[in-house]
C-alpha cells in the first residue's frame, strides 16, 4: 500500500500490558516494576533483595534479552532483515510470552516478502496482546500481499474500532474493497474519508479512479478536477484527465492535459507514451516519435516505447532504426509474433531476405491462415531463387483470395490495440497499455534483499558425519547425535566429527590433516583393540577426502563386526547415496541406471537399520525423507520430514525439504508456511523460493 499510509518502519509500540502489576496494591509485583518506578515498598524490597541474592543470573538474563531485542531492532532499521530475525528468535526462545519480538520479526519477514510467515507472527503477537493496533495493521498488509482482502478488511475494521479516526486503516480498507471490486462500498468509505480529512487529496484521486472503473467518466472527470483544485500540480490527475479525453476522441484537450502532467512530473515515462498516442491520432508522427524518445530516456527497457517507436520509424522510412527497436522488443519477448512479423517486413525492405523468411516462417507456424505472411515469404523466396517454394505459398494466397470473395469478412479500422491483443492482422497498430488496476496503482513495493536472489529449488542434502568444518564463513549447520560426544572423546581423529548436511570444500591444511589421520589409523589398524571405532573413524575421513569406494569397504567391515552401530549404518547410507549420485551423473539426467536404482534401495535399507537402532533420532528420519523424496515417494517423504520436525522442531532442513515435496505435489498453500519457517531458522534461500511461488 502507499508508504505514507501503511508504513511498517518500527515504531514505539504500547508497552506489554502483561508487564503491569496485578496483585500489589501499590502496583509492584516483580523486580522489573520496582526498577522502573523506584517503589519504596519495604516488604517488596526485602523480597527483591532476597531474589537478587538467590538468582542473580535471572537479572543478567533479563538485561541480555533487552539488549538482544535492541540489537535486533537496529538490524531491522538498517535493512538487515535476516540478521534481525535471528536476534528476535533468541528473544522468543528466552521469553515466549512477549509480543514485541513476534511483531518485529513479522516486520522483517514482510520486507523479505514472506507474507505468510509475517501474518503468522502478527497473529501470535495479537494473541499475546490483543490491544496493539500496529499488529493488526501489519497483518492487514500481509494479508493484502497474500491476496486475502476480506481478512485484511477485518483487521482494519478492528483498528478502526480502537481508533475511529485512523486514516491508514480507512485508506487501506478502501483499497481492499477496490481489489474485491466492491466499488460501491469503496465509494462510501472514500466519501467518509473526504468528510473526515477534506485535505487528504489521495482519497479524492482514488475515488476518481474507482469511478473510472465503473465507467462513470463524467463524475470521474469532475472528481479529478476537485483534486486539481486542491493541488494544481498533481501530475497524475492531469494525466488521468488526458486519457479520459483521449478515449472520448477530444485529442486537443487530451494533449493539453498530458502536457501539463509532464510539466509537473517530467520523469514519468507513461505520460510521454500516452501523449504520443494522442499525437499519433492527430497525425503528428514526429511529435509522437519525440515523446517515445523521451520515455525511453527515462526507462530504456520500456516495451511500449520501443514497439510503438519501431512502428513509427517504419512509417517514416527509418527501417534500420525500426529494426533496432524490434530487436529490443524481441529480446524482452522472444515469442512476440507481432514484433517478429514487423521485423520481417523491415528485413525485406533492407534486402535481408533470408532473415525475413526465418522470421515470417515462425509467425506462419502459429498462424497458418495469415495470408499476408505467405505473400511476404513468397516474395522473399523468389528473390533468393527458390521459385518452387514461392509458388506453393502463392497458391495458398490465391485460394484464400477466392474464399474472401465469396465470404466477405469485415475488419476493424481502429488504429490502436490493447497490449495483450494477439490478432496477427493488427501487426501495424500502435499498442495501448492495458487499464491498470486501481489497487495496484496505489500499492507500495516493499524492499527486500535475500528474496531477490535467483536460486533453484534444490533439496537440502542428507546429514553425514564429517571432520571438515566450514572455513569460509558459511554457517555450519549440524544436527544432534546422542553418541557423537562419546565417540569424539576417544580422540580418534585430529578434529572432532560433526553431523552436518554441508559438504565443505577442504582446504590444503584440511587435506594434510585428513591424510595424516588416515595413515596413522591405517598403520595400527590390525593390532587395534578398538577395531570398529577406528574403522568408522577412517571411513569418515575417507568420505571427507571423497574416496567413497574405500569408505564403503571400511563401513562394510565395521557393520560386519558390529551390527549395532547406528552411526555406521548412517554413514554407509550417505556413502551409497553419493555413489548413486555419481552413477546418475554419468548417465542421462533424470533417468538413473539400474545400478543407480539398486544403490538407492541399499541406501534406504541402511537408513531403515539405523531407524531400528535409534527410533527417536530426528536426523535419521530426515535422511530417509531425503531418499524417499529422491525416489518420488512423496507421501513417505512428508511422513519422514514431519517425524523429524516432531523430534527436532528447529531442523530447518526438514521444513525446507518438506516444502519442496509439497511444491512437487502442487500444494503451494502447504509449502509456503514451511518455507517461512525454514527461512526463519536460517535457510535464506527459502525466501527466494517463497517469492518465486507468490501470487
Amino acid at each position: 500500500m502507499e508508504s505514507s499510509a501503511a508504513s511498517t518502519r518500527p515504531s514505539s509500540a504500547p508497552a506489554d500490558i502483561r508487564h503491569r502489576c496485578r496483585s500489589c496494591r501499590c502496583g509492584f509485583t516483580n523486580p522489573e516494576c520496582f526498577a522502573r518506578t523506584k517503589c519504596n515498598h519495604s516488604s517488596f524490597l526485602r523480597r527483591l533483595l532476597l531474589l537478587i541474592c538467590i538468582i542473580p543470573a535471572f537479572v543478567a538474563a533479563q538485561i541480555n534479552t533487552d539488549r538482544v531485542m535492541l540489537i535486533g531492532r537496529n538490524a531491522l532499521y538498517y535493512d538487515d532483515y535476516v540478521l534481525s530475525i535471528q536476534y528476535f528468535n533468541e528473544v522468543i526462545n528466552a521469553k515466549p510470552y512477549l509480543y514485541e519480538p513476534y511483531y518485529f520479526r513479522a516486520v522483517a519477514k514482510l520486507y523479505l516478502e514472506d507474507y505468510s510467515g509475517a501474518e503468522s507472527d502478527c497473529s501470535e503477537a495479537i494473541k499475546l496482546n490483543p490491544f496493539i493496533e500496529d499488529a493488526y495493521q501489519l497483518r492487514g498488509l500481509c494479508r493484502i500481499k497474500g491476496g486475502k482482502f476480506e481478512e485484511a478488511i477485518e483487521d482494519y475494521t478492528q483498528v478502526i474500532e480502537y481508533k475511529p479516526l485512523d486514516q491508514v486503516s480507512w485508506y487501506n480498507r478502501a483499497l481492499c474493497r477496490i481489489q474485491l471490486k466492491d466499488y460501491d462500498n469503496a465509494l462510501v468509505e472514500l466519501g467518509k474519508m473526504n468528510e473526515y480529512w477534506p485535505s487528504y487529496v489521495k482519497a479524492y484521486s482514488i475515488e476518481a479512479q474507482v469511478l473510472l472503473q465503473k465507467k462513470d467518466t463524467l463524475r470521474a472527470d469532475s472528481m479529478f478536477q476537485v483534486v486539481l483544485d486542491k493541488n494544481p500540480k498533481d501530475g497524475d490527475a492531469w494525466a488521468a484527465r488526458g486519457m479520459i479525453y483521449y478515449n472520448k476522441g477530444v485529442y486537443s484537450e487530451a494533449d493539453t492535459f498530458l502536457t501539463k502532467a509532464i510539466a509537473y512530473s517530467d520523469d514519468i515515462p507513461d505520460y510521454y507514451i500516452n501523449r504520443a498516442l494522442v499525437r499519433y491520432q492527430q497525425r503528428d508522427l514526429r511529435g509522437a516519435m519525440n515523446d517515445y524518445d523521451s520515455a525511453l530516456e527515462i526507462d530504456t527497457a520500456n516495451f511500449l516505447g520501443h514497439y510503438n517507436r519501431g512502428l513509427l520509424r517504419a512509417r517514416v522510412g527509418e527501417d534500420n532504426k525500426a529494426i533496432e527497436d524490434f530487436n529490443f522488443v524481441l529480446r524482452l519477448e522472444p515469442d512476440n509474433l507481432l514484433a517478429l512479423f514487423n521485423r520481417a517486413v523491415l528485413l525485406e525492405n533492407t534486402g535481408d531476405y533470408r532473415a525475413a523468411i526465418e522470421d515470417v516462417s515462425k509467425v506462419i507456424a502459429d498462424y497458418p491462415h495469415f495470408w499476408t505472411g505467405y505473400e511476404l515469404r513468397a516474395r522473399c523466396l523468389r528473390k533468393i531463387g527458390k521459385n518452387r517454394e514461392a509458388l506453393r505459398d502463392e497458391r495458398k494466397v490465391f485460394a484464400a483470395q477466392l474464399d474472401r470473395t465469396f465470404n466477405k469478412k469485415t475488419y476493424s479500422n481502429k488504429s490502436t490495440r490493447k497490449r495483450r491483443e494477439l490478432n496477427i492482422d493488427d501487426y501495424q497498430k500502435i499498442v495501448v497499455e492495458e487499464d491498470k488496476d486501481v489497487g495496484e496503482k496505489y500499492a507500495n513495493d516493499y524492499r527486500g534483499k535475500v528474496q531477490n536472489r535467483k536460486v533453484e529449488a534444490t533439496a537440502q542434502p542428507m546429514f553425514a558425519f564429517s571432520t571438515v568444518h566450514s572455513s569460509s564463513g558459511r554457517l555450519q549447520r549440524s544436527a544432534f547425535w546422542p553418541e557423537l560426544d562419546r565417540w569424539n572423546s576417544k580422540k580418534l581423529t585430529s578434529r572432532s566429527a560433526v553431523l552436518t548436511d554441508r559438504i565443505s570444500a577442504a582446504a590444503q591444511s584440511d587435506i594434510d590433516i585428513l591424510f595424516s589421520d588416515i595413515n596413522r589409523l591405517s598403520a595400527g589398524m590390525d593390532s587395534s583393540k578398538s577395531f570398529v571405532d577406528e574403522r568408522l573413524a577412517r571411513a569418515i575421513l575417507l568420505c571427507d577426502s571423497r574416496d567413497y569406494d574405500a569408505a564403503l569397504l571400511d563401513l562394510n567391515e565395521c557393520i560386519l563386526a558390529d551390527s549395532s552401530s547406528a552411526m555406521a549404518y548412517m554413514q554407509r547410507a550417505v556413502v551409497r547415496q553419493r555413489l548413486a549420485e555419481t552413477e546418475r551423473a554419468g548417465g542421462e539426467i533424470g533417468k538413473p541406471s539400474e545400478a543407480g536404482l539398486v544403490e538407492w534401495k541399499l541406501v534406504l535399507a541402511d537408513i531403515e537399520s539405523a531407524v531400528k537402532l535409534e527410533p527417536e533420532n530426528a536426523a535419521i528420519y530426515y535422511n530417509r525423507g531425503c531418499v524417499n523424496f529422491e525416489m518420488k515417494e512423496y507421501g513417505k517423504a512428508i511422513e519422514d520430514f514431519t517425524k523429524a520436525i516432531a523430534l527436532d522442531s528447529h531442523m530447518a532442513e526438514a521444513y525446507y525439504n518438506r516444502a519442496l515435496v509439497y511444491l512437487s505435489m502442487e500444494q503451494k498453500e502447504k509449502a509456503l508456511p514451511d518455507l517461512s519457517k525454514a527461512g526463519e531458522l536460517g535457510i535464506y534461500d527459502a525466501y527466494s523460493i517463497i517469492k518465486q511461488n507468490s501470487k
